[in-house]
């Protein structure tokens, strides 16, 4: 448990630093940034460039008649690409990441620990939510705000990765945060929900629920 509010502790500082370094940038290097010719400066990728759809619209998920698989689908939550996929934990929120042109995503994927591996094939259905004056021990919130959504239909057998004890994991999905979870209830903590919801060709579905809480952030009165 001590590990557990440590590891919590140095994320949220981290967090709440690089607010304060992005809140403390000088005025005089803006203008410096801005003097610098564009044809002269280096352009950062946007977040779709690593998506492994692109961040292209959904395709439809073609069910296959011969499948006679049944039951719900064990779906579990993750954060990373298909090569740092981790399940979200109490200790693994997911990480907070900044576009190049001041937006804010998450990168998400999902395991499925029973795949049809006859009828490969997955539609997936991301939403991230938040909700004020919901403490993780209240169980369920009256009232939930949707933060993103994003949903994705993974066909290709490349982006599907079958695991040593026959999971098949799929990630790296850019959900696109209209709302920071961390600034969208000003200084009150936000309980925020990740959930995706799963169907595979055999029209099995499952739904994977992660919650956690992003601190409000810290109003300064002191100089900068």
């Amino acid at each position: 448990m001590r590990m557990m509010r440590m590891m919590r502790t140095i994320r949220m500082m981290r967090t709440m630093n690089e607010r304060c370094s992005a809140r403390r940038l000088s005025t005089a290097l803006v203008a410096a940034a801005l003097a610098i010719p564009a044809a002269c400066r280096q352009s950062t990728p946007g977040p779709c460039v690593i998506d492994p759809l692109g961040c292209g619209p959904p395709d439809v998920l073609t069910l296959d008649p011969s499948c006679e698989l049944v039951g719900a689908l064990q779906v579990t939550l993750g954060d990373g690409n298909i090569a740092t996929f981790m399940p979200l934990t109490p200790e693994l929120e997911p990480e907070l990441q900044y576009g190049s042109q001041g937006g804010q995503h998450y990168q998400l994927g999902v395991r499925i620990d029973n795949p049809a591996p006859s009828a490969p094939g997955l539609e997936i259905h991301f939403i991230v939510r938040g909700a004020i004056e919901c403490p993780l021990e209240a169980g369920r919130c009256a009232e939930w705000s949707t933060l993103a959504e994003r949903r994705a239909v993974v066909t290709d057998e490349a982006l599907l990765q079958t695991t040593s004890e026959g999971a098949v994991v799929t990630a790296g999905y850019v959900v696109v945060l209209e709302e920071s979870p961390y600034w969208w209830a000003g200084e009150v903590d936000t309980r925020v929900q990740v959930v995706a919801e799963v169907r595979d060709r055999c029209d099995r579905r499952g739904t994977a629920i992660f919650d956690f809480i992003a601190p409000g952030y810290i109003v300064e009165t002191g100089p900068y």
